[in-house]
């Protein structure tokens, strides 16, 4: 096999490998993804949201997105779900403060699929964090490829 030849075969084979390597999300990638998810979440939220919120919120997700909370026996693919956010936001049921946020306590991964503890609070004027009541809540995040692809909540 001669120079070039070679010095093809090899950028082809790295071409490929960064394209899937590209195209996987690790931990860093999940992790960020869902932080992502639960600081659009509570910018919908808010009392002030607007349909954009929930553009940006539904970006995150993969096409075939799946949406279930098992108590509440809910099972929405992404079109219904993205229409249940509008429609909740239409007829005002969102009212969170300014200064609600969702924050994660804690990350348990596994293949394909993080668990994450969460819950609900408001950050004071002095950026200190107070829980809304004292639930922890529990949720499934599935990934495919760089995108969410399952939301499950169990609470």
């Amino acid at each position: 096999m001669n120079a070039k030849l070679k010095i093809i075969s090899l950028l082809t084979a790295l071409t490929i490998t960064n394209f899937a390597m590209a195209s996987e999300c690790d931990k860093s990638c999940k992790k960020h993804l869902v932080e992502n998810y639960f600081s659009l979440l509570g910018e919908v939220y808010k009392k002030e949201s607007k349909s954009e919120d929930i553009v940006k919120l539904f970006d995150l997700f993969h096409s075939d997105v799946r949406y279930e909370h098992i108590e509440y026996q809910a099972n929405f693919n992404k079109l219904e779900w993205q229409q249940a956010f509008t429609e909740n936001q239409n007829r005002g049921a969102y009212g969170a403060s300014k200064n609600s946020v969702i924050s994660v306590k804690n990350y348990i991964f596994g293949k394909n699929h993080i668990a994450i503890e969460y819950s609900y609070g408001e950050i004071s004027e002095t950026g200190d964090w107070t829980p809304k009541g004292d639930q922890n809540l529990l949720a499934l995040f599935g990934f495919s490829g760089r995108k969410i692809s399952l939301v499950r909540e169990y609470w």
